[in-house]
């Protein structure tokens, strides 16, 4: 682990756990700025705000208001299923790892990452929407060990459907229609997908650690990761109690038919056997959760 990045780390998650009045007055130029586009503003002209921000790794990177502004004020993503995953990546990805983002819409975990394997690895991060892709690319430009794909990971290679919600709720855009969110406005259109498997022949790469957050789409890309499945040992996939039975238990039930076993990240970003992935989930306080599947077995 490297000691300066937990050591930024840690600083800037004691600053996001803090109560919101707290750190308002520690940054009230930000946060005056912050909470004036996203909910003032962008309310009424549904345009989103460019700005940059820093992270806890120290890159700076473009983002759009209001769909980054938890990156904008504290430098992290601060639910707190997310701190626990950076604590985890921070303890396990080693320099020189091979790692996968999929979903990676801005590139906070994406940054993370690259920050975790140093330039002797390799980040592959996969991101099918028009603007977040955008700024994926952007961020990633000086990055020498990011590779970023505007591209859909799926069951095969091909075209497929990709839905696109509202700024504000851009992290939540799908291949799928969830059924809770069928309500929610959205914009359809034809995007490129590839399977794991697929790319991964294609450029000669096996991942030692795969991020999976791409809002029920997760079974498709685990059925075109056959082959991956069988040489990978970690996965950490969010689960959301949403729809879960129909669109996360699948992905749950197939990587246990290959190997794997769930765990919960506490938060110093240790693992504890989760016997029932279900259970846990549906008595989750928050609505979802980062889970780590590692590999038993083969």
């Amino acid at each position: 682990m490297d000691d300066t990045l937990l050591e930024s780390f840690l600083k800037a998650e004691q600053f996001a756990r803090q109560p919101k009045l707290k750190r308002w007055t520690q940054r009230p130029l930000k946060y005056v700025l912050g909470l004036f586009w996203s909910y003032l503003c962008y309310p009424i002209i549904r345009k989103g705000f460019r700005t940059r921000c820093t992270l806890f790794t120290g890159d700076k990177i473009h983002v759009l208001l209001p769909a980054g502004l938890d990156l904008f004020l504290t430098g992290v993503k601060s639910h707190n299923s997310e701190l626990r995953l950076v604590r985890y990546m921070l303890s396990t990805l080693n320099h020189g790892d091979v790692v996968v983002d999929a979903g990676a819409h801005f590139g906070y975990f994406t940054m993370v990452m690259a920050a975790c394997v140093s330039g002797e690895g390799t980040v592959m991060a996969f991101e099918p929407s028009i603007k977040a892709g955008e700024y994926l690319r952007k961020n990633a430009l000086h990055k020498v060990q990011i590779r970023t794909e505007q591209m859909m990971l799926s069951a095969s290679k091909g075209e497929s459907t990709f839905h696109e919600f509202p700024l504000r709720y851009s992290e939540f855009n799908t291949s799928i229609q969830r059924v809770s969110e069928k309500t929610m406005p959205s914009k359809s259109r034809v995007v490129q997908m590839t399977s794991l498997d697929e790319y991964c022949k294609e450029n000669e790469m096996v991942p030692t650690f795969i991020k999976i957050d791409v809002e029920g789409g997760e079974y498709n890309i685990l059925k075109g990761a056959v082959h991956i499945l069988e040489e990978v040992k970690t996965i950490a996939m969010e689960l959301r109690q949403s729809d879960y039975e129909v669109l996360y238990a699948p992905a749950v039930t197939l990587l246990e038919q290959a190997g794997f076993v769930a765990f919960r990240i506490d938060d110093h970003g240790r693992l504890s056997r989760l016997q029932d992935v279900a259970s846990y989930i549906s008595n989750l306080a928050e609505e979802s959760d980062n889970v780590v599947f590692k590999k038993t077995s083969g």
